[in-house]
């Protein structure tokens, strides 16, 4: 449990990301990839650095793909108990926060970095799969928060 009530699975993108309030609204902090990468478990990590290599995309498509993979999400929860829709709309909107971050002036590995977390929830089919495991959101989870 955070010191604002929350679980720390549901942590602020500024606190989860280890920056404070002030810099989550805009101030320029750098990343370290290689920091955010060490977090993440091996299988995770593949997939991760494979998206932190896509061509870069426009905030507007990265929210564009956050919001539709979250209607996926919500509508096969109506089907699937097993689906944590709550959990799932929590990490889109860590998404469309961090995705806020990337607005110019930014750092170009700051801007792969939200990107690639944006991407990696927008899959479907990553290391769990979203909608066919009972664990599929706690990679996507994983990523949000290194």
């Amino acid at each position: 449990m955070s010191g604002s009530g929350a679980p720390a699975a549901y942590e602020t993108v500024g606190i989860a990301w280890g920056r404070s309030d002030q810099t989550a609204r805009g101030m320029s902090e750098e990343i370290s990839i290689s920091r955010i990468v060490d977090d993440l478990s091996q299988p995770v990590e593949l997939v991760f650095r494979r998206m932190l290599r896509e061509p870069r995309r426009s905030r507007e498509e990265l929210r564009r793909l956050v919001a539709q993979h979250l209607v996926r999400l919500e509508s096969a929860a109506r089907e699937d108990d097993f689906i944590d829709a709550p959990m799932a709309g929590h990490i889109a909107h860590l998404c469309h926060r961090l995705i806020d971050t990337i607005a110019p002036p930014v750092a170009e590995d700051h801007r792969r970095v939200v990107q690639a977390a944006a991407l990696y929830f927008a899959l479907a089919d990553d290391v769990e799969g979203d909608t066919i495991s009972l664990i599929g959101l706690d990679d996507d989870r994983q990523v949000v928060t290194a």
